[in-house]
């Protein structure tokens, strides 16, 4: 059965914590994850809540032993989940989520990209690499996003 998670069906998908690729520029990841809590800090509170709904639902979480986290904060969802991923931002942003992705940052001539309803957080990482990376957050960790 093949997947309608764009994300989750391209080859190169892998997701890691952020501390554990050497090459991420400290400095790139720690200013990501500043604008991501700045962002999500101003983020209404029916939003946040619905959002982490879906991150409570156990039958959409990537890793099915993961838990569920009702008492995550904002600030502790940044702390634990922000990734690097092995896509491209082309990858992530796909025709129905690039419609919905708003530019809120510019962090070393980055675009830090938010997907409107989806809760994902996504900017480019390595460039002119041949491994394209991202850092991404998703709202919803650790589960999919709501469309996906």
């Amino acid at each position: 059965m093949k997947s309608s998670n764009p994300i989750s069906s391209a080859p190169s998908a892998q997701r890691m914590p952020h501390e554990e690729v050497e090459f991420t520029s400290k400095r790139l990841s720690d200013a990501f994850a500043a604008e991501v809590l700045r962002h999500l800090s101003a983020m209404p509170a029916d939003e946040w809540a619905r959002l982490r709904t879906f991150g409570n639902n156990r039958s959409r979480f990537v890793n099915h032993d993961d838990a569920a986290m009702p008492d995550l904060t904002r600030e502790n969802l940044v702390e634990r989940f922000v990734s690097v991923d092995g896509m491209s931002i082309d990858d992530v942003l796909v025709p129905q989520y690039k419609a919905k992705a708003i530019e809120i940052a510019q962090i070393e001539g980055r675009t830090l990209f938010y997907v409107q309803s989806e809760g994902v957080y996504v900017m480019e990482e390595l460039r002119g690499s041949p491994v394209p990376m991202t850092l991404s957050l998703w709202v919803t960790m650790p589960a999919y996003p709501p469309s996906w």
